[in-house]
């Protein structure tokens, strides 16, 4: 069924942010294990008491930054510092 959903709004050439909760590690799978092998894109967002970070794991057909960077979410909105980068074990 998610494939089915995936492939028509790609028809429609709709630009889709699909959200999914996973148990929190580096290497987990997503929650059903196969949404991230439907989506072009893949935007992993880690909270721990003092860290929040932003990792892209994937972007199919583009380059992209491969670091775990510090999120601040503000009044303002999300702001991410692409010189700033967070180890794993630091959000781990």
């Amino acid at each position: 069924a998610m494939y089915l959903l995936i492939e028509e709004l790609r028809k429609i050439n709709c630009t889709t942010l699909l959200t999914c909760e996973t148990a929190g590690g580096k290497n987990d799978l997503s929650r059903f294990g196969v949404e991230e092998f439907l989506v072009d894109g893949i935007l992993q967002v880690h909270f721990t008491p003092h860290n929040r970070a932003l990792w892209v794991r994937k972007m199919r057909g583009t380059k992209h930054d491969t670091r775990v960077h510090p999120l601040s979410i503000t009044d303002t909105g999300l702001s991410i510092d692409p010189k700033q980068e967070i180890m794993w074990e630091a959000i781990t």
